[in-house]
């Protein structure tokens, strides 16, 4: 665990001269540090918001007690009418597009992510450090031991010169001795590259299918300044949801309670995946 938690240390600096000897290059370290970085810092802030803050706050029947009805719909999910804007933003959209709450049959979109948000987070902040630790166990002392000699900095001109010297007679006499060695490279490289591209789609997967575009969609929408319920964050992290709680009656009846609940937590999450979504787009670009 303590090697995992290594590039949140505060001592590491991606382009330090004084570092362990490094096999590897900007992009891997992008990839290792800066994303692993990301993600664990981004886990911590959703699970913050959650356990300091209220993530959600349901209103609904005077009988049920606040805190069941918040749990309650947290733990079952919440949902959307995607025809009905009225629920998302106000009567002034409903009535500009003619849809009134309840009248024809309800399409209910369903937003059960958010409690899962930090673990998600969490595992793909370790898949980003999986092909680094798949790195350090194929690299051999000897590899370390090439690179140990000007990865640190040499106060005096003539030693650097000798070691960069040694440096050259090692790779002349060992020419073609370290294609293993360049193979496991090129390998754990595509691995961060695929690796990058399987998190979007499973990212994508994990919030209903609205993430490969939704970049994109928040850039287009902060540019033409469209209606607010046409606001793709609003779409795919709403803050306005309704749920709907059973119990039964005194007579034994079924009794059905809507319950309309507000996700403060959204506010965190639609903020962290756009730049989540940025951040993969720079991370396949410089990998291909």
């Amino acid at each position: 665990m303590q090697g995992l938690l290594s590039p949140l240390a505060f001592h590491t600096n991606l382009f330090s001269a004084r570092a362990k000897p490094c096999g590897d290059g900007l992009v891997f370290r992008l990839h290792y540090r800066v994303t692993f970085a990301l993600l664990m810092a981004c886990c911590l802030l959703v699970t913050a918001t959650q356990y300091i803050g209220a993530p959600i706050s349901c209103l609904s029947d005077d009988s049920l007690p606040q805190n069941v009805i918040n749990t309650y719909c947290y733990i079952a999910s919440t949902f959307t009418l995607p025809s009905s804007t009225a629920l998302r933003h106000g009567w002034k959209a409903a009535q500009r597009r003619r849809v009134v709450p309840g009248s024809g049959p309800e399409e209910r979109r369903y937003h059960n992510y958010y409690m899962w948000v930090p673990y998600m987070l969490f595992l793909q902040s370790v898949s980003f450090y999986l092909p680094h630790w798949i790195w350090k166990v194929a690299q051999t002392d000897k590899v370390r031991g090439i690179l140990q000699g000007l990865n640190y900095v040499v106060v005096d001109d003539e030693q650097r010169r000798m070691k960069e010297a040694l440096m050259v007679n090692y790779l002349v006499f060992h020419w073609g001795s370290h294609t293993a060695w360049a193979f496991k490279y090129v390998l754990c490289e595509t691995l961060n590259l695929l690796n990058t591209v399987l998190q979007l789609v499973v990212t994508d997967s994990f919030l209903g299918g609205q993430f490969l575009g939704y970049g994109p969609r928040v850039v287009q929408y902060l540019r033409h300044g469209a209606e607010e319920d046409d606001d793709p964050m609003n779409q795919v992290f709403p803050r306005l949801t309704k749920c709907t709680f059973y119990r039964f009656g005194a007579g034994g009846s079924l009794e059905r309670f809507d319950a309309l609940c507000v996700l403060s937590i959204n506010v965190v999450n639609d903020k962290i995946y756009l730049t989540v979504w940025f951040w993969y787009i720079v991370l396949i670009a410089l990998g291909r």
